[in-house]
């Protein structure tokens, strides 16, 4: 497939990398700065931060396996 209709011109590349435990208040904090709207999208329901705080002490675990997209 070529690689311009995947990324037009202007577009930004993405990067991906595993994310580990010592990430965790990274993740929290752009959880925590999303919009109402996008904490609905993402979380599939309205949700407050003590629930996110939650979340992501569950998240980043030793056994996980969770990625991240970051665009460069």
């Amino acid at each position: 497939m070529r690689s311009d209709l995947l990324f037009p011109v202007g577009q930004p590349k993405l990067t991906y990398c595993k994310l580990l435990p010592r990430d965790r208040a990274l993740v929290e904090r752009h959880f925590l700065n999303l919009s109402p709207v996008s904490r609905h999208s993402r979380f599939s329901g309205f949700v407050s931060d003590s629930f996110i705080q939650a979340y992501c002490q569950s998240l980043l675990q030793p056994h996980s396996l969770v990625f991240g997209a970051f665009c460069q």
